[in-house]
């Protein structure tokens, strides 16, 4: 990345006559190129190359060529971020000094349509739209953090993610087989599946096993798991509940298997998130942007770890509006005329952040005693009170540009400064 072009005219302003201009349409295999002028004039015919590195000396090579017969001073390539295709070639170009630039598909889509008025789509067509859209300024500059310790969080992050979505997974399957097995497990532990229950279950594997074993022998087995040991009233407690229980009766020993195989599965998801956590702790430890973020009561390593993942090197920015609109925080509204619709947040932008930003409101809400004021009067005090969703959702945004603040300016967290935002009438308590 050589500089971020923020704005709708420093992009544009960045596109001259002497600016050759390629859009690549990226697929896993075989890629696609297309070299035009500012003027969207097409320099030379397309090029397919595969995604290897004969590929892109021969890209190389083709560049070149373009460039010379154009005569440019300057090469901006543009690409759709297809998944993970694309991160090779940009690698790649950036190491040559190529300024790599990306186009959303969205809008690719949509200038289909406008420039052809059908929605017909091949790799040659793309490429040339890609182009198009470069050559108006509607591109952006990858914030993707490459190497460092952006890049070792967002590695970190990605796969803990992951993880969780394998491990709820698992979860579910525990409760199914719990709902038919031994209906009564929600008594042991409302909130979700009980460890001591898991460590009987692994190791009896029937109801009928923890029925015989009496409230001694269960207390026994979990005495030498002292990871997950519990009281004598919940082992008795455990033990009745099996008694009394409905649960089916089955005699098919695969049930048996898969529970196993399933509780399996889930402790080794709780091990691997536990690995994860670690890594991203020790991580976090060695930033000070970082310690920054987490002495905000509410924001704790996971939160601070995705969010910086996410955004990168705060320089990468000018202000928090930013990252709003790259979280997908921008407003959008519906007006024409004498019609006022509904504003609302945009539907785009990187799920992600937008996920982790929502998570950090509920968490702040909750266990920031500031945050918490802001909430309340935002819902119960203002001349025109929010819905519960969109007091969450001031509450994000307000948090991005606390946390803008701290990273971009060295400013250390101040919740009384905060609460200064409340404007409430004279005398009136804050």
């Amino acid at each position: 990345m050589l500089k971020n072009y923020s704005t709708q005219r420093e992009k544009t302003e960045r596109i001259t006559e002497k600016t050759l201009i390629i859009g690549i349409d990226i697929a896993s295999r075989r890629h696609y190129a297309q070299a035009l002028t500012w003027r969207k004039v097409e320099v030379t015919k397309g090029l397919y190359f595969y995604n290897e590195r004969q590929g892109f000396e021969e890209f190389l090579e083709w560049v070149n060529h373009a460039k010379q017969k154009m005569g440019a001073s300057n090469i901006i390539v543009a690409m759709e971020p297809t998944g993970h295709y694309y991160f090779a070639l940009e690698e790649y170009l950036e190491k040559l000094g190529i300024e790599v630039v990306i186009v959303n598909a969205r809008d690719v889509n949509q200038m289909g349509q406008y420039y052809h008025n059908h929605r017909s789509k091949s790799d040659p067509r793309d490429a040339m739209l890609i182009g198009y859209l470069c050559s108006e300024g509607r591109y952006a500059v990858t914030t993707r953090p490459k190497e460092g310790p952006y890049a070792e969080l967002r590695e970190l992050t990605v796969r803990r993610e992951q993880l969780v979505k394998k491990q709820m997974a698992s979860i579910n399957e525990l409760h199914c087989l719990f709902t038919q097995l031994f209906p009564e497990h929600k008594q042991i532990k409302e909130s979700g599946i009980s460890e001591a229950l898991l460590v009987l279950f692994l190791e009896l594997q029937t109801l009928e096993a923890i029925q015989a074993a009496g409230w001694e022998g269960l207390y026994d087995i979990l005495k030498r798991h002292k990871k997950y040991q519990i009281g004598k009233d919940k082992v008795k407690q455990i033990h009745a509940l099996s008694i009394s229980s409905i649960g089916i009766k089955r005699k098919i020993k695969a049930t048996q298997t898969v529970l196993t195989s399933v509780i399996e599965e889930y402790r080794f998801y709780q091990q691997q998130i536990k690995a994860i956590d670690d890594d991203i702790i020790a991580q976090l430890n060695e930033m000070d942007v970082a310690k920054k973020l987490m002495a905000i009561p509410g924001i704790g390593p996971i939160i601070t770890a995705t969010f910086l993942a996410e955004v990168g090197d705060i320089a990468n920015f000018k202000s928090a509006k930013q990252i709003l609109k790259l979280a997908g925080y921008a407003i959008c509204t519906n007006e024409s005329g004498n019609h006022k619709g509904t504003r609302r947040t945009s539907k785009m932008g990187r799920k992600r952040l937008k996920k982790i930003i929502y998570q950090a409101s509920l968490a702040t809400i909750s266990n920031n005693d500031d945050i918490n004021q802001i909430y309340m009067y935002y819902t119960q005090e203002r001349k025109e009170p929010l819905k519960k969703m969109k007091a969450v959702i001031a509450i994000g945004c307000k948090l991005v540009r606390i946390f803008f603040s701290l990273l971009k300016y060295n400013h250390h967290y101040d919740g009384q400064k905060m609460l200064s935002d409340i404007k409430r009438p004279q005398g009136q308590m804050a």
